[in-house]
């Protein structure tokens, strides 16, 4: 199992999207700079989807009955 994202990690990636962006050409850009953003954007989804999924068993092993619901 992945361990979850730290906010600092998630917050890292937002903010190397962020200064890509801004280096995006607007017409024609890079294929290597589009390929980055991409990848980028992917290691941020699974950062989230790490933290949620961490948040999620946290709260199920407060609260079993919720689990049981869910």
């Amino acid at each position: 199992m992945t361990p979850p994202a730290p906010s600092s990690e998630i917050a890292e990636l937002e903010a190397r999207i962020a200064e890509l962006r801004s280096r995006l050409p607007k017409h024609t850009p890079p294929p290597s700079m589009l390929i980055e953003l991409d990848e980028l954007e992917d290691a941020l989804e699974r950062a989230y989807a790490a933290r949620a999924t961490s948040t999620s068993q946290t709260l199920s092993s407060h609260h079993p009955e919720s689990a049981a619901e869910g």
